[in-house]
């Protein structure tokens, strides 16, 4: 069984400086955090699940936003 980290498609290649927290992704979108933790679940913004934390890769943030441009707007 291997890292979790190297196993993902998603983390490969990536610094520690490149993932976000869910704090950080709901100052960068100007939401709350129901909000925020709603579009995590929901898969709206693509993140890796460790345990009970989430963690965002930027780069996914931000193709993200420019596929939904209003993603920080949802109700």
């Amino acid at each position: 069984m291997g890292n979790l980290k190297t196993e993902s498609p998603i983390a490969q290649g990536l610094e520690a400086s490149d993932w976000l927290t869910p704090k950080d992704v709901q100052l960068e979108l100007r939401i709350g955090a129901k909000l925020c933790y709603r579009l995590l679940r929901s898969g709206a913004v693509p993140s890796i699940r460790i345990g009970n934390l989430y963690r965002i890769p930027r780069a996914q943030l931000e193709e993200a936003l420019l596929a939904q441009p209003d993603l920080g707007n949802k109700a």
